[in-house]
């Protein structure tokens, strides 16, 4: 079974295993993880207080949340700008058809195909302007 250490237990198990003088592997065993443990470990939280540690993850778990958001902001800005680029009106090569395009993708009166709705009330939303509903996209009151 997985075991989860603390960074306090990680720092303090670092100094138990360098100050005993065993074999690596010898030291280990008592704290029940594996030389590749220790040596991860080590080459992470090498010369660290435990302050700096939890900085360190707290600075790691920000990086991670940061990443995400600015994805997300990509990937709404890319909807955004494919919207804004046709007009929400769908052009007669990409309609294919009256009943929704080649790909069988279903549109609104307003010309906005219906996937492209939660994404884009998502983006809106995080802009801001926010208010939008569906209805409002089925009445035409898209743009």
């Amino acid at each position: 079974m997985k075991k989860i250490h603390s960074v306090e237990q990680i720092i303090r198990i670092l100094g138990e295993v360098e100050k005993c003088g065993l074999k690596i592997s010898d030291a280990c065993r008592p704290h029940q993880i594996t030389e590749q443990t220790y040596y991860r470990w080590k080459r992470k939280y090498v010369g660290m207080e435990v302050s700096e540690a939890r900085r360190l993850k707290e600075l790691e778990e920000e990086n991670q949340r940061l990443k995400r958001l600015v994805a997300d902001q990509a990937l709404d800005i890319q909807i955004l700008k494919e919207v804004n680029s046709k007009n929400g009106k769908p052009n007669a090569e990409e309609a294919g058809s009256e009943n929704g395009g080649e790909h069988g993708a279903e549109w609104l009166e307003t010309g906005v195909p219906i996937a492209w709705i939660s994404a884009i009330e998502r983006a809106l939303s995080r802009c801001a302007i926010g208010g939008w509903t569906r209805h409002r996209w089925d009445c035409g009151g898209g743009f």
